[in-house]
């Protein structure tokens, strides 16, 4: 029990960060330093600021582009967009209306 949530705080939000870079990398066509550099500025991650801070500022490195290339070596151009919760709530409420449960309304897509 312990371990694992050691394990879960070492790894939240990296899964974030790891996609924002992606998006950079495969869409903008960036190298993945600038991309993590974009990343590290805009800080929509602020538990990851200081691996990315470390990452760009020593010559030995924490292991994220190695880890970075791993998880996502197999991930086309072509991959959906993240689900949100709005879509999730959305697909309900189309359900509820067509099977009657709620009336017919405007749910926009």
């Amino acid at each position: 029990e312990y371990t694992t949530s050691r394990y879960l705080a070492f790894v939240k939000d990296l899964d974030s960060v790891f996609f924002e870079i992606w998006k950079l990398v495969n869409r903008q066509q960036m190298s993945f330093r600038d991309a993590m550099e974009h990343v590290y500025k805009e800080n929509p991650f602020p538990l990851r600021k200081r691996d990315l801070e470390h990452e760009l500022s020593h010559p030995v490195s924490l292991g994220l582009e190695e880890e970075f290339r791993r998880c996502t070596e197999g991930i086309s151009e072509e991959c959906d967009l993240p689900r949100r919760y709005v879509h999730y709530a959305r697909k309900k409420l189309k359900i509820a209306e067509i099977i009657g449960l709620i009336p017919k309304s405007k749910i926009t897509t």
